[in-house]
Formats: C-alpha cells, sequence, structure tokens
C-alpha cells in the first residue's frame, strides 16, 4: 500500500506496508526527535541559526527516508522553516494514515471478530431449523 503526497510540486511514494521502509522511517523520525530536543538546538544565540539547524533536519530525514537529493528538489536550497514544517507534517501524516489502514484491517481480521462471526452463523443456523416445516409421512 504506497502512500503517495505532492510536496512543492514534487510527488513523494512510501510504502510503509514493506517492514524495511517502515523501520528506516521509524529510526529517522526518532533521529528527528533527537535532534530537535537535544540540547545542541538550544546553543544558538540567533534564532535564524536555530531555524536554518531544524530545516537541515528536516532536510536529512527527507533524504535518509526518500533518497539522497530529494530534499533539494522539493525546497530547492530555500532555507523556509514553514515550508520545511509544513513537508515534515505531510510526511508524519503518511505515517498515521498507514497506521490506520493497518488498524481497519486488523479489525476486519482479529480473532474476536471471527468469533462473533461464528457465534452469529451457529445462532442463525440453529434458528433456521426452527422454520423448517417438517413431513411425518
Amino acid at each position: 500500500m504506497k502512500m503517495e503526497r505532492c510536496i512543492n510540486g514534487v510527488k513523494l511514494e512510501l510504502d510503509l506496508m514493506d517492514i524495511d521502509v517502515l523501520e528506516k522511517f521509524e529510526d529517522e523520525m526518532e533521529l528527528v526527535i533527537k535532534k530537535t530536543n537535544s540540547t545542541e538546538m538550544q546553543k544558538y544565540k540567533k534564532g535564524s541559526e536555530g531555524l536554518r539547524a531544524q530545516c537541515d533536519v528536516v532536510e536529512c530525514f527527507i533524504d535518509q527516508v526518500f533518497g539522497e537529493g530529494m530534499s533539494q528538489k522539493i525546497f530547492n536550497g530555500k532555507k523556509n522553516i514553514i515550508e520545511h514544517l509544513t513537508a515534515f507534517g505531510e510526511i508524519s501524516s503518511m505515517a498515521d494514515e498507514m497506521r490506520d489502514g493497518v488498524k481497519e484491517v486488523k479489525d476486519r481480521y482479529s480473532p474476536k471478530r471471527l468469533e462473533n462471526r461464528q457465534a452469529r452463523r451457529a445462532k442463525n443456523n440453529k434458528h433456521s431449523h426452527r422454520n423448517k416445516e417438517v413431513s411425518y409421512q
């Protein structure tokens, strides 16, 4: 189940049902969280330095997940914090949608649902025998 997003005119595809891709995505997401929460981000004296570092973190994430040079295609070398955070949010939402899709499939085929289905069938079969006419000839 590949998911697609178009960010700044660049089409991105992500197949988070592929466990190898999912693992890479999760690893890179953890790195983003570590880098943005680190004390290193607080060392910048100027706001512009911190924002530039955040843009760099997003670009690194995109290049690792979608391939080297993809961030250049998306941002054209610009360091616009809103564009970077919006792109990161869009990519993150792909993971949320994937989780929702997996949950829906798991719920559809869960053992509990199958048990309920079997119970309903047994109940219906039990009642269907009562309604049949019996001939004793």
